[in-house]
């Protein structure tokens, strides 16, 4: 849902109607929307919360509180670096400090970022793309662990190690990293304010994720930055991110054909001992005893005579019954195998 608590409040309103009032609803014409009240109910009350991380009022930023920022012009050298504000936490304002004008919004989005066209969209977008990846690779993350599961309740053990253990390794080892060093940037001291040069020198030298992971692959963790005065140095968030960059790009390596290669390798060489023997070439035909027409003990499914949605649902699982009955009489392809 969209983030903006000014849109959200009317899709909220009309959600916590339909919940409330759902005994009335039911006997009028709205009665169509009651099975999605607590859709529409949820929608509206993450899109205030997101909303309100992005301080966003019908795309109208809204101070709630005071703004971090001062929007005057920096002191100068005759004013001693000293701003004549007392908005700040700290007790001295003086700039050359590291921690001298340090504060954080209370929460969400600071709306100084507004004022600024080009700033809003490089802060903003930049601060959604980020948190999106984050929730993102969790979410994947959540998805290969259930696969584990279920391939450890199956007890399909080859499928566990070769693609779940593997494909963990692989996204966390990537993607996963990249979500640490997005965090560590976040809580990368820099102060804009501070007109002390090695303070400076730190915020624009300061490296990208997206320059830091592409360094990763093609400069084997490297992170250089040419100076002004054309020295090249290497500039790094945290000690000893290029040796841990390298060890996670050489185990992702490792793990790709590993992933890739595994099973239908066993499934070519030995599918009988690696859990797999549909694969076997000497057996034509892979036949479950069970629904082997053949067998005196095998009974034709049952399906009732039924109207509506019920025989139209107990004529979808017999055809799906009758795909099952053929995949398991067909030998399987070794080609799509592969392929997946």
């Amino acid at each position: 849902m969209f983030g903006d608590y000014g849109h959200g409040s009317l899709l909220l309103f009309m959600g916590t109607c339909l919940v409330l009032f759902d005994d009335y609803i039911k006997k009028t014409d709205l009665a169509f929307a009651r099975p999605f009240r607590y859709l529409f109910f949820m929608m509206g009350f993450f899109s205030c919360y997101n909303g309100l991380l992005y301080n966003e009022w019908f795309a109208i930023p809204y101070p709630w509180f005071n703004s971090c920022y001062v929007t005057d012009e920096i002191p100068k050298a005759n004013h001693g670096y000293v701003w004549p504000y007392v908005d700040f936490p700290t007790s001295t304002y003086l700039t050359g400090q590291y921690d001298g004008t340090i504060c954080v919004y209370p929460f969400g989005m600071d709306p100084t970022w507004f004022l600024s066209s080009n700033d809003i969209l490089v802060v903003q977008d930049s601060m959604k793309m980020k948190i999106s990846v984050i929730i993102g690779v969790l979410h994947m993350s959540m998805g290969i662990f259930t696969k584990g599961l279920n391939q450890l309740y199956f007890g399909n053990r080859l499928v566990f190690w070769t693609e779940v253990v593997t494909g963990m390794i692989i996204l966390n080892g990537l993607f996963g990293w990249m979500d640490m060093l997005i965090i560590i940037k976040w809580f990368y001291p820099m102060n804009p304010y501070s007109t002390d040069k090695k303070m400076q020198d730190r915020i624009n030298q300061a490296p990208s994720i997206i320059t830091v992971m592409i360094n990763n692959f093609l400069n084997m963790g490297k992170q250089p930055f040419v100076e002004p005065s054309g020295k090249t140095k290497e500039v790094y968030l945290i000690h000893g991110q290029r040796e841990i960059s390298e060890t996670l790009v050489v185990i992702v390596l490792l793990m790709i054909p590993i992933m890739l290669c595994v099973k239908p390798c066993s499934a070519v060489c030995c599918p009988t001992f690696s859990g797999q023997p549909e694969y076997d070439s000497k057996n034509k035909q892979v036949v479950n005893a069970d629904n082997d027409a053949s067998n005196p003990n095998y009974e034709q499914p049952i399906i009732s005579i039924q109207t509506g949605v019920d025989q139209t649902l107990a004529e979808e699982m017999q055809i799906y019954q009758d795909l099952l009955k053929e995949e398991g009489v067909h030998h399987h392809d070794l080609n799509e195998l592969f392929i997946h």
